[in-house]
């Protein structure tokens, strides 16, 4: 009698969750957006260093200054194929999540100077943040080894997912991802 109430017990809840996810939006679990965007979780979210380095106009730029916005940090670089191919995308993202609180920034490991990186830029007439960090400091102290790598920021400042390479960044998979991470503590 115990092992059928256990069975019971336990086929009522498989119908919940099936249920669950059978309704718009049921049951669709952060980690499980991740997945579908082929970023890697943080099992342990951890503070992003610091972040101070130039913009290719000069103005410095703080992380600290964007005060609870998600941020998409990408580190990429003229001459890496892969990085250019994913570019557009980004742009296509920021567009869709323009005056929302996510921030794209790109941060350029070009060796080359902060003109070249602008004038590059310019020419694709891209919107998003874009930086010049030619010593690869903040690469180097978030443990990225290859380019594109780019660094899922949540709004306390903390990197909660890793993608190791170029993905569409303009695709339903990130677009749900990001809205899911834009939405109010609580779900509101």
């Amino acid at each position: 009698m115990a092992v059928l109430n256990r069975r019971v017990r336990c086929i009522v809840c498989v119908a919940a969750v099936l249920l669950a996810m059978a309704q718009p939006g049921g049951c669709e679990t952060l980690s499980r957006l991740f997945e579908t965007a082929r970023i890697t979780p943080l099992n342990r979210p951890k503070p992003c260093p610091d972040l101070s380095l130039p913009d290719i106009r000069g103005n410095l730029f703080r992380l600290k200054d964007l005060g609870g916005h998600v941020v998409l940090l990408n580190f990429w670089a003229i001459w890496c194929g892969p990085c250019l191919e994913e570019m557009p995308s980004f742009e296509r993202l920021h567009r869709h999540f323009e005056g929302k609180q996510l921030t794209i920034v790109a941060v350029s490991l070009d060796l080359a100077d902060t003109g070249f990186v602008r004038d590059f830029v310019d020419k694709h007439r891209y919107g998003f943040t874009v930086l010049h960090d030619p010593l690869r400091t903040t690469i180097k102290e978030l443990g990225g080894r290859r380019i594109p790598v780019t660094y899922v920021i949540d709004p306390s400042e903390k990197v909660i997912g890793k993608a190791v390479g170029p993905r569409d960044w303009a695709g339903t998979p990130m677009i749900r991802l990001f809205e899911e991470l834009l939405k109010p503590a609580g779900g509101g």
